[in-house]
């Protein structure tokens, strides 16, 4: 039988029939028709063996079993690849579409809120500025309301003040008798009180002090004895005449010698306390007069003041 040639996979071919010749007879074998000649050396005798045309040969099939089941998880696996690839990709896709609108919408929610605190900012500075519109406007108005209510204030006050000074009491002294100056007596002189104010003064005390020299002491001795008993009123016009020798110092052989001597004089300061009775205030009146015994008992007035208590 011709040699078989074997393959990898188990599957043996047959070797084509080749014509075979032996050099000293031998047999052939026509392939073309089927049929195999001995050749024993001569010519003339033959042998002639008849071959089937064709041979059925069975090949076992071989085993793949193992090769398809491998086959078939690799197509599995690339089927459930293939549908993760694409379930990731829809989730993916979706995850996309709702972060595209969760920021669509975060960014819809910053422009309102923006918007909003930009309204809000902008009526809080139109709020501010119509305060201060209105501020200005109610505090010129109240300026202006305060100015006025202040000059009606200092008039009124004014007029106050020149209804005092013109109804206010005003007192006046003036010497009815100079009287003499006799050792060891006191000097005793006349003189009246008068009110020339337009409403009555309540007098509360009168004092007086003496002085010679030779012009306007700077200070007086005030005798301290208050010639009035109790109050007494002054009506406008009215006066009262008053001897006060009393309220002065009795007179020294001192004092005459310094009357004697040239230039000296006698001056006498009275000093009155009344009452307001407009305003209730109490007031002073202070007079300085001098006397030149040389001239004939001559009466100078040299201060008249009334004025109130400070």
């Amino acid at each position: 039988m011709p040699a078989k040639e074997k393959k990898a996979d188990g599957y043996t071919k047959p070797n084509k029939p080749r014509n075979k010749r032996n050099s000293t007879g031998g047999s052939s074998i026509d392939a073309s028709n089927g049929k195999m000649q001995s050749d024993t050396g001569s010519n003339d005798s033959h042998q002639t063996i008849n071959i089937p045309s064709e041979i059925n040969v069975v090949i076992p099939a071989p085993d793949n079993s193992e090769h398809r089941r491998s086959n078939s998880i690799a197509i599995v696996a690339v089927c459930i690849n293939t549908f993760m690839l694409l379930f990731t990709s829809v989730i993916a896709y979706v995850a996309i579409i709702q972060s595209k609108s969760a920021i669509t919408a975060s960014t819809i929610a910053k422009q309102t809120l923006d918007s909003a605190v930009s309204y809000r900012k902008q009526d809080l500075i139109s709020a501010k500025i119509n305060d201060s519109i209105r501020y200005t406007k109610d505090t010129t108005a109240f300026g202006l309301q305060k100015r006025t209510f202040e000059n009606q204030i200092a008039s009124v006050k004014e007029n106050r003040k020149e209804f005092e000074i013109a109804n206010a009491p005003f007192l006046e002294i003036k010497i009815v008798d100079a009287g003499y100056f006799v050792a060891g007596k006191p000097f005793s002189i006349i003189m009246s009180i008068k009110n020339i104010g337009a409403y009555p003064a309540q007098t509360i005390s009168i004092t007086a002090g003496l002085q010679i020299s030779k012009e306007i002491p700077k200070f007086f001795v005030q005798n301290n004895k208050n010639y009035l008993k109790g109050y007494s009123y002054l009506t406008k016009d009215a006066e009262d005449t008053l001897p006060i020798g009393d309220l002065l110092p009795s007179i020294t052989d001192d004092m005459l010698n310094e009357l004697r001597k040239p230039n000296n004089a006698c001056f006498i300061e009275f000093f009155i306390v009344y009452k307001n009775l407009v305003n209730n205030k109490k007031r002073y009146y202070k007079e300085i007069i001098s006397i030149d015994y040389k001239r004939n008992r001559g009466v100078a007035y040299l201060l008249n003041k009334n004025a109130d208590f400070k």
